[in-house]
């Protein structure tokens, strides 16, 4: 049993790359720090199952909205009816995340700091399987069992701010952010701002402070959420590798409702499964093929 090999061929076959030197600099990371290019990476895709939808009021007071309703209404029912959204949030959301020399900033740091996506709301699709590229961007903000759009704006001339405020604003009781407790000292509400980019860690708005439920980005621009799954799975695969006799006692209690012949030699490995949530890390017995999953 190899579960650190096992998890670095996993992610490698799933990890989609622009080319030769990317698939490259994949192989030779450090296990955490390809598990974190991973997790970013299923968070950047916008997994397809219904969801209820939800559209704030600036949005619909927005003066693009009367000229891009159809389009949007037409993203709404693909929400609904869990239709994928794939060809809508944009070329580069399908590559894992690479930070480079040439390339030190990260592809999306709004949807890293905030999880708020965009997408692009046109319905044309091109040849490549994407929609076309537009002038006005659609945000918004995707839970498993909600959808909420919140405003348009121009690409490359949004502002992240605005778009928390109105998340905020709408949906004040969703658990979209975090707020810190008790509010924040009066230095820190004077700190709390929000460059173009979402790259800041928290913002302020009427003498709260409200953080990411992700917890902002830590080093490496990796998200403090991410940086904590990460090692956390590193951790548990560290301890099963020096115990396996505990993953074995714990798979066999995951599955005790069925009534299995267990074999007296465990074949145990690390699988990615796409499941009706995405992508998860599962522990399977091979000779049995019964599962665990590991939470994350």
């Amino acid at each position: 049993m190899d579960l650190d090999a096992d998890i670095r061929a996993e992610m490698l076959k799933y990890l989609p790359v622009p080319n030769r030197d990317a698939a490259l600099l994949l192989a030779d990371m450090p296990t955490g720090r390809l598990l974190e290019c991973f997790l970013k990476w299923r968070d950047r895709l916008v997994h397809p199952h219904p969801r209820a939808l939800r559209m704030s009021a600036e949005l619909r007071a927005n003066p693009r909205f009367g000229a891009m309703e159809q389009d949007i209404r037409a993203i709404w029912q693909k929400v609904i009816e869990g239709a994928d959204l794939a060809r809508h949030v944009g070329r580069g959301a399908r590559f894992a995340y690479l930070q480079t020399p040439q390339r030190p900033r990260d592809l999306n740091r709004l949807l890293n700091n905030w999880d708020i996506h965009w997408l692009n709301t046109s319905n044309q699709v091109e040849r490549d399987g994407y929609v076309q590229r537009g002038d006005t961007l659609l945000f918004a903000i995707f839970k498993d069992d909600a959808a909420y759009f919140l405003d348009l704006m121009p690409r490359g001339r949004w502002r992240g701010k605005r778009l928390v405020e109105t998340a905020l604003r709408n949906w004040p009781d969703d658990g979209l952010f975090h707020r810190v407790p008790g509010g924040a000292p009066e230095r820190e509400k004077r700190r709390a701002w929000f460059a173009r980019d979402g790259s800041e860690q928290h913002v302020a708005l009427e003498g709260d402070i409200y953080v990411s439920n992700s917890f902002g980005v830590a080093e490496g621009s990796s998200p403090a959420r991410i940086t904590v799954m990460s090692m956390k799975l590193q951790g548990l695969l560290q301890y099963y590798a020096e115990n396996p006799g505990a993953l074995e006692r714990e798979l066999k209690a995951a599955n005790e409702r069925f009534a299995i012949a267990w074999p007296l030699i465990f074949q145990l490995r690390l699988i990615v499964a796409r499941t009706s949530r995405g992508y998860e890390f599962v522990i399977i017995e091979s000779a049995t093929g019964t599962m665990m999953g590991l939470g994350v």
